[in-house]
């Protein structure tokens, strides 16, 4: 990968600093359910159910009211009560069982059939809410343009997704030898996605793009914790904040108090008691 950057200037770096909290930020924020988004899940299939369980577990421990989709593959496995089918097949035509009309958390272990993709590319394509979109949809972005200059659509991939990403969009990413942080933030700056917000995550630490203003910010991670928790974590962060009812501070604020947040992410804990952390550490910044 050579060649420029979309931008004319490099991106600026930042090491959020994890012992600063914006106590101004935190202390206007509530992780109440009734400033959340209302929120819609589309993942999981049989074999690889562990995010979806965990997301709701997160939502259960939070009192959270979410919406959960899969496909019919999965809907077998699941009682009907807790999972619906993304595609109501009653009706003889295959219609979408749901508009989007939400935040949304989509990927996360759904495999995408041939009738999936029809839905998620026309769903995903005209939503105009925060969506969350891990590295199963690559396919589909790789594959249409609309959905890429989409810039409610943020996607959550490892390093080495977007890498793939760009190499399979043939984008030129300007990079150099021993550069590090800074290589990442060119390969995020590069990203082919109009998205207003890009995260990433490696093994030691977890980056946060705002393209508004070409800023990289990033902070350590816990290394145990698996690359499906962290993007788990991560993206139920993303649409709390960044969906929240009294969300009116700027990107690289919001960005800044979701890493801080989540250091509570940890791999030694389960879903409801990092939940919990999280919670605590929102209020213990806002003192």
């Amino acid at each position: 990968m050579s060649s420029t950057l979309p931008h004319k200037l490099d991106p600026s770096v930042e090491l959020v600093d994890s012992t600063q909290p914006d106590s101004g930020y935190f202390f206007q924020l509530s992780l109440s359910p009734k400033y959340l988004p209302d929120i819609a899940v589309l993942a999981g299939d049989p074999g690889n159910l562990l995010e979806l369980t965990a997301i709701h577990e997160f939502a259960e421990a939070w009192h959270w009211s979410m919406q959960f989709y899969s496909s019919q593959r999965t809907c077998r496995f699941v009682p009907a009560s807790i999972v619906r089918p993304l595609i109501n097949q009653k009706s003889g035509k295959g219609q979408p069982n749901l508009d989007l009309d939400a935040a949304g958390l989509v990927g996360y272990g759904l495999h995408i059939g041939s009738s999936e993709q029809l839905l998620l590319e026309s769903l995903l394509a005209q939503t105009d809410h925060i969506t969350c979109l891990t590295a199963e949809l690559i396919p589909l972005l790789t594959a249409t343009a609309a959905l890429r200059q989409n810039q409610s659509l943020y996607p959550v991939f490892s390093v080495a997704e977007y890498v793939s990403l760009v190499n399979k969009t043939r984008t030129t990413v300007k990079i150099a030898p021993h550069r590090g942080v800074h290589n990442v933030a060119s390969l995020l700056a590069a990203v082919p996605m109009a998205a207003a917000i890009r995260v990433a995550y490696d093994a030691e630490r977890l980056y946060m793009y705002d393209a508004k203003s070409n800023h990289l910010m990033h902070i350590s991670r816990d290394p145990k914790l698996s690359q499906k928790q962290m993007r788990m974590y991560v993206s139920v962060l993303i649409v709390a904040l960044f969906g929240h009812r009294r969300a009116g501070c700027d990107q690289t604020q919001i960005c800044r108090s979701l890493l801080y947040l989540s250091q509570a992410c940890v791999a030694d804990k389960p879903v409801q008691a990092v939940a919990a952390s999280l919670r605590d550490r929102a209020e213990a910044a806002a003192s």
